[in-house]
């Protein structure tokens, strides 16, 4: 059987010459390689050695004309591009023009596509040793300086690999109607194959035998189009979405095939794409280096990133991330030692504040001491026990029951201690706040005194008051009786006057008696 091959898909010179699109986007960290706080690094890129695009980033790293796309000619997979961070002073100084090498990198352009994979950009870190190193919260997450950047190659590298055929001694000399050949398309994709693998039409392989199914009444070409329809619906969609580079195996020709005519298809070379991104032909699956995999986090672990801020600490990568942490940190938590006595404070602090902090501080030591103590010697103790380490010396209890009163003491002393440094401290910065509220604070302490004063001292009033009206009307009827009664005594006559009846006696209903006189 003699073989000849023919190439199925568009020439090699009809494929256009297009250039790779290169772009900075933006940069990260680049504050650590300069010892000035705020300056405009230029990036400078060279492919091959040669000097090709030239981009000058803002303060803050981003690129502003994100539409100044460089792009690299006569370029394939193994051209070398080199990015180089330049320093440029912007004083008045002669030597003003003058550049500084900072930070340099380089890379392949097959590895940064391989990179890249299916993501919009892609972090090339720098090389270089920073001018001012400065002192982050933590030391083991030290920001790296990198540069964040986008290529696209040319529709040319991304295009299907190139099949080819061999068709059967037995059809050549025939002619085409009678030769078996089916038509073979070749469609241009617009994004690389790694990037979206539903739509990627997969080339063809091995064969297989179909699966019993249905058949359709009307033809048998409508039978052999309906088979490889439902075929394709079936397995063909779940295999280009899983895995994009697999070769699949077709289902075997219809019964209208000639068994002395068929058609092989193979892979006769491989492009360069495929060559870096996949090291063999044989079916695999490609899976992007960046990719980041889910690992299984232990309940103790998310639970202690939880409570804490050991997340934030694992995952923050510039000083901002840490300026922000620390913030929340003050903020939650106030402590009174370096708000009182740290450098450039606020606040003054004088002597007495001072004292009184040291005495808080070691009537708190010893009250925990104290504490330690009493909880390692009575802990296990009984009632027998504890009767006999609470008798001294003398067999009494005085010296354990003031001793036992020590760190409540304490207690009180620390307390007290740390109010008169708070208060004067507060006391030297605002005085008239520190009466307003200390006595809004005793008012609403001692509240229900206040209350039960005031209505002691109201029913006190009204019973005053009420003694007092008592007395007033008693002493008034008393005086008024005295002027009714001097007053008639002065109005009544010194001559005697005869008054007659005005009414006459009245007459006795009897009888007069009359008496008989006998002699």
């Amino acid at each position: 059987m003699r073989f000849e091959t023919r190439a199925d898909s568009i020439d090699q010179h009809l494929i256009p010459n297009e250039p790779w699109q290169f772009i900075v986007l933006r940069s990260q960290n680049l504050g650590i390689l300069r010892p000035e706080k705020s300056w405009r690094p230029i990036i400078t890129l060279e492919v091959d050695g040669q000097h090709k695009h030239e981009v000058m980033l803002g303060v803050d790293g981003q690129n502003p004309n994100q539409r100044d796309i460089a792009l690299l000619h006569q370029a394939h997979h193994q051209t070398l591009i080199k990015l180089n961070v330049w320093h440029k002073s912007q004083s008045k100084a002669k030597s003003r023009k003058r550049r500084h090498l900072v930070a340099s990198t380089s890379m392949p352009l097959g590895d940064v596509m391989k990179k890249q994979g299916t993501d919009p950009y892609v972090e090339l870190r720098l090389g270089g040793i920073p001018a001012a190193r400065r002192k982050s919260v933590a030391q083991k997450h030290q920001p790296c300086a990198s540069i964040l950047i986008r290529l696209r190659p040319p529709q040319s590298v991304i295009l299907p690999p190139r099949r080819f055929s061999a068709i059967s001694s037995g059809s050549v000399g025939k002619s085409p109607s009678d030769t078996l050949a089916s038509p073979i398309t070749d469609e241009h994709e617009d994004t690389p194959p790694w990037a979206s693998g539903i739509n990627e039409e997969p080339p063809l392989g091995l064969r297989r035998r179909r699966k019993a199914k249905g058949y359709c009444i009307n033809s048998e070409e409508e039978r052999s189009e309906e088979s490889d329809f439902c075929s394709s619906e079936s397995g063909a969609e779940d295999t280009r979405a899983l895995k994009p580079w697999e070769l699949p195996i077709p289902d075997d020709e219809s019964s209208t095939t000639a068994m002395d005519s068929f058609e092989i298809r193979a892979y006769t070379q491989a492009p360069s794409t495929i060559s870096i991104i996949l090291p063999s032909l044989l079916p695999t699956t490609y899976v992007a280096d960046n990719i980041s995999v889910a690992s299984g986090v232990s309940f103790a672990s998310s639970t202690f990133d939880t409570l804490t801020y050991h997340r934030d600490l694992r995952e923050a990568q510039v000083d901002s991330d840490f300026d922000r942490l620390l913030g929340r940190l003050q903020a939650e938590c106030v402590d009174t030692t370096v708000f009182g006595f740290s450098p450039g404070n606020f606040f003054n602090v004088d002597s007495l504040a001072k004292r009184s902090l040291i005495i808080s501080s070691m009537a708190a030591a010893i009250g925990l001491f104290v504490d330690v103590w009493f909880i390692i010697a009575y802990s296990g103790a009984d009632v027998r026990k504890f009767q006999r380490l609470a008798l001294d010396l003398y067999g009494s209890y005085f010296f354990f029951a003031l001793s036992s009163r020590l760190p409540l003491f304490s207690l009180l002393i620390s307390v007290l201690a740390l109010v008169g440094v708070l208060g004067s401290i507060a006391w030297s910065a605002w005085p008239a706040a520190v009466l307003v509220m200390s006595m809004l604070a005793g008012v609403l302490i001692s509240l229900q005194f206040i209350v039960y004063g005031c209505h002691r001292i109201a029913l006190g009033l009204a019973w005053m008051l009420r003694g007092a009206w008592l007395g007033t009307v008693y002493l008034g009827s008393r005086v008024r009786g005295v002027f009714v009664i001097v007053r008639g005594q002065a109005q009544a006559p010194t001559s005697v006057v005869q008054v007659r009846e005005a009414v006459q006696r009245p007459v006795s209903a009897r009888a007069a008696v009359h008496t008989r006189h006998t002699a």
